[in-house]
């Protein structure tokens, strides 16, 4: 029989070997309606009509941003890192829709470095759509360096941003001042502020 296109499926995905993808063009009319709402989980309409499967790769944990625009309605983009099937739903990583809309646009998905699938779909009517992608990818910067300056006695914790990336390093604390050492656990998220008090003892590492 005659081959289907490329991005018909994820076994012949539509092959992403470069980011920025600026303005792609497709279309979902010749690639065929081969997976459904709840092949995913959680399940999504976006997977009703016909749908295009692109494939990329990240070599390091990135940011990934992008949009999808339509002439039609209800389209959608799911992120999956496996290809979505009835009897092992393919965890959806992000799902950007257009609604009742015809664009829609997200930024600053962390995804880790692997192998992913981007399926443009729909829910119909119409049974399939044309589209314009844009994709592009920024890599993930590394977490904060935590600064001691025993000189000016001040323990810098950094600022860490969305999905940056943790950090361990062990320090060494030791008692300058005869007093009681007591081991206390800091956990800081989002835009925290806080004072660690430690006179009479020094770090290192």
């Amino acid at each position: 029989g005659t081959a289907r296109p490329a991005g018909s499926t994820c076994g012949n995905p539509f092959h992403i070997s470069e980011f920025p993808v600026v303005d792609f063009e497709g279309s979902t009319e010749d690639k065929g309606d081969d997976y459904h709402i709840t092949w995913v989980e959680p399940s999504t309409a976006y997977l009703s009509g016909n749908d295009m499967v692109f494939q990329f790769t990240l070599e390091e944990t990135s940011y990934l941003s992008g949009s999808l625009a339509t002439e039609q309605v209800w389209a959608g983009l799911v992120i999956v890192q496996q290809c979505p099937d009835p009897d092992n739903p393919a965890p959806v990583l992000h799902l950007a829709g257009t609604g009742s809309g015809n664009f829609v646009e997200f930024e600053d998905v962390v995804l880790q470095a692997g192998s992913y699938f981007a399926i443009v779909g729909s829910f119909p009517p119409p049974q399939f759509i044309d589209f314009t992608l844009n994709l592009s990818v920024v890599p993930v910067p590394p977490g904060p360096e935590f600064v001691i300056n025993p000189a000016e006695e001040t323990y810098d914790f950094g600022t860490a941003g969305a999905g940056v990336l943790p950090e361990k390093k062990d320090y060494t604390l030791t008692n300058t001042g005869g007093g009681i050492l007591e081991v206390v656990s800091i956990e800081v998220s989002g835009d925290d502020d806080f004072t660690l008090n430690l006179d009479n003892f020094d770090f290192t590492d």
